[in-house]
């Protein structure tokens, strides 16, 4: 299986950054930040359909969404979240959460990469990271 979700660590910190395990799922903070707060939720099995699911897997994974979206929301103040899976690139379970500012980058567009990445400091994407662990560990029950 080639899924770098699964079995390419190098190619998937190349792009991301690990936030935390939420009930089914693993959090990471995109790299390129030109959506400031930019999130992928990773489903923790090989999956690639939603209905591949279990009943308690969808509503739990549904769960992690929603509380991932509202940490960024809080944290950044988007205008809105956009919410996408794909699947034809990377044939693994993942949800893109992309916070969009009226003023921003492609608002009202879906996302592209076309537009040069913005990438931050190391200090940065930690303190990213730490306002989103946070925040999830001090208002998600």
């Amino acid at each position: 299986m080639n899924c770098y979700y699964c079995n390419d660590k190098e190619k998937l910190d190349s792009l991301m950054l690990k936030i935390c395990d939420l009930r089914t799922s693993t959090l990471y903070l995109f790299k390129d930040q030109k959506h400031k707060g930019k999130c992928i939720l990773v489903f923790n099995q090989h999956k690639t359909e939603i209905f591949q699911l279990t009943e308690l897997e969808k509503q739990n994974f549904m769960s992690d969404i929603s509380d991932a979206a509202e940490a960024i929301y809080n944290i950044y103040n988007p205008d809105k979240i956009n919410y996408a899976i794909y699947g034809d690139i990377v044939s693994h379970l993942h949800m893109h959460l992309t916070p969009k500012y009226i003023n921003g980058p492609e608002w009202g567009m879906a996302f592209k990469d076309s537009i040069k990445p913005i990438e931050l400091s190391d200090y940065e994407y930690n303190e990213n990271i730490l306002k989103i662990k946070n925040f999830l560990l001090n208002n998600i029950k």
